[in-house]
């Protein structure tokens, strides 16, 4: 036997999907991750070929002397395959609801804005004698786009029942994403030595500011 509120659960459901968007922003920056890190193997220095991670050795060739060059390719650029491929992979994720959501224009100022500052925020800290003195990597672009929907979702006010039930796991996820961070600059995390927790912590509170500011204009709107 049907129940009567079948059709309105079914409804429900449907409303959980992304809105029906092409995220052609977030693919072409999935797609420029992947063919710097594919140039930057490719060129990679005589000198780093016995190198443990032959890439990372060249990011610190690439941008020795502070270069122009290496510190605008610094957030593109990627010390070893599965540290490009764990980015884009989430890029890909959270970039393409963000896109969907938000608007382009919106996706690509916070994942620049939080990638970029997140990395020279990291670079100052380690100058501090925190560790090496560079980073790299698209991780605070990546942590503020996973921050950002949840927080926006959260803030929201006046929305129907599916509404909140299609945004729930971005809002648990952007917690989770958040408290990750907060818990690797505090050093809890077994391998927060090895990575650049300033710069996920910094991702993850621009993605914060931005998920409040969406969500400001959304509802003034």
């Amino acid at each position: 036997m049907v129940a009567p509120d079948s059709g309105d659960r079914l409804a429900a459901a449907r409303d959980l999907v992304l809105p029906d968007c092409r995220p052609t922003v977030t693919v072409a920056l999935v797609a420029a991750l992947a063919a710097v890190f594919l140039a930057q193997v490719a060129f990679v220095p005589a000198a780093c070929s016995r190198a443990t991670y032959p890439a990372y050795c060249g990011v610190f060739v690439l941008a020795h002397g502070s270069t122009v060059a290496g510190l605008l390719l610094l957030p593109f650029l990627h010390g070893f395959p599965l540290h490009a491929g764990v980015n884009a992979a989430m890029l890909l994720f959270f970039g393409a609801h963000s896109e969907c959501r938000f608007g382009r224009r919106r996706l690509l100022v916070a994942f620049l804005t939080a990638a970029y500052l997140s990395t020279f925020v990291q670079i100052l800290w380690n100058l501090g004698g925190a560790g090496s003195p560079l980073a790299l990597g698209a991780s605070g672009g990546v942590y503020a786009l996973a921050v950002a929907p949840g927080v926006a979702a959260l803030l929201e006010h006046g929305r129907s029942l599916p509404d909140y039930e299609r945004d729930a796991p971005f809002a648990v996820i952007g917690a989770l994403v958040f408290v990750s961070a907060v818990l690797g600059v505090l050093g809890v995390l077994p391998n927060a030595g090895q990575t650049a927790t300033v710069a996920h912590l910094v991702g993850a509170l621009l993605g914060a500011f931005y998920g409040a500011l969406w969500s400001a204009v959304e509802t003034a709107g």
